[in-house]
């Protein structure tokens, strides 16, 4: 069987995590990275054992990569997309997938022309309780879910350095944090079609540039279904991707499960999942084996360029609130 070739774009926290997991793949190899610092290339290369460490993205894309994966700061991830597919490269862009409303429906118009593979590296999908959530929604366990909770929490201060806190660009963490939460509720419920935004600043630092530290989206789904995301960047406790899905049968709370059906029941039955953090498990390795089943098959992923640019589309109606102050709709039509 086939060894795709791929290319990592970027060597930050992303990037990293994308190489060790192709290189644990046996159907995978990195065999060319680039970065602008020119020296941790090299480092990382020699690290790795990459046989092309590239002075430029254009001689990446000129490298015979199978994948581009594209782990650059956010705002540049439009036109990197757009030239891995104009030179008709398979991409995996990280998350968000791009942070204009404009640019999403070009990646998508491009993704759809070029008849390329393309993933969103949306890798909350890929959390065992993710999983476990979507196998007891598409089995029908739950009933019909009318509200649900997705919620990033994190102290996560020490990662606002760099481009992070470019005065010329400072991140909104809607799309920096919130696209996790607001991406797995997305496919688990179906598409959220108006979003309701209120924030405060009371955690981070004076010169933190960040706006908003607390973050709250109250969501209106296609569905019916009604829900909440919380998006928190300082405050003090571990590390949270929580999710919890209200169903007419049954109740899903992170790792604690709820079915009447079961006579007696009286209490949450707890569901022995590995932890979701990104330490010490494998959703960089299912993100990777994933996308070669989709390089295999010529399928989309599960979170391809559609699926990427509307939860793009999510956080922006989320950022636009904030703006507002009122409810924003959320465009759906890609």
């Amino acid at each position: 069987m086939k060894t795709y070739k791929i290319g990592v774009a970027a060597l930050g926290f992303a990037g990293m995590a994308q190489i060790e997991a192709f290189q644990k793949n046996p159907r995978t190899r990195v065999t060319a990275a680039w970065s602008r610092d020119a020296d941790k290339t090299a480092r990382v290369c020699s690290q790795w054992a990459i046989e092309k460490p590239c002075e430029s993205y254009e001689q990446l894309l000129d490298s015979g990569i199978d994948v581009a994966v594209i782990c650059t700061p956010d705002h540049l991830h439009t036109e990197y997309c757009l030239q891995a597919l104009g030179a008709g490269i398979n991409v995996l862009c990280e998350k968000p997938l791009v942070t204009a409303l404009d640019d999403a429906k070009r990646v998508v118009a491009a993704a759809k022309a070029s008849g390329k593979v393309f993933m969103t590296g949306q890798c909350a999908r890929f959390f065992p309780r993710s999983l476990f959530a979507k196998g007891l929604v598409e089995r029908g366990e739950l009933g019909d879910i009318f509200f649900a909770e997705g919620d990033y929490i994190h102290d996560a201060e020490a990662f606002f350095r760099d481009w992070r806190v470019d005065p010329e660009r400072p991140q909104n963490m809607v799309l920096g944090g919130g696209c996790h939460p607001l991406d797995l509720l997305r496919s688990l419920l179906g598409d959220i079609v108006e979003v309701h935004a209120n924030a405060n600043r009371m955690c981070v630092a004076p010169e933190n540039p960040i706006r908003e530290d607390c973050i709250l989206l109250s969501l209106r789904f296609a569905s019916g279904a009604i829900g909440k995301t919380l998006i928190t960047i300082a405050c003090k406790r571990p590390y949270s991707l929580g999710l919890s899905l209200y169903g007419t049968a049954g109740t899903l709370v992170d790792e604690k499960l709820f079915l009447p059906r079961y006579t007696g029941l009286q209490d949450f039955m707890a569901v022995p999942l590995a932890p979701h953090v990104h330490e010490g498990n494998n959703i960089f390795d299912e993100q990777a084996a994933h996308l070669v089943e989709c390089l295999d098959t010529g399928r989309q992923p599960v979170a391809d360029a559609v699926e990427g640019a509307k939860t793009v589309a999510t956080c922006l109606a989320g950022i636009e609130s904030l703006r507002t102050g009122q409810p924003v709709a959320v465009c759906n039509d890609f």
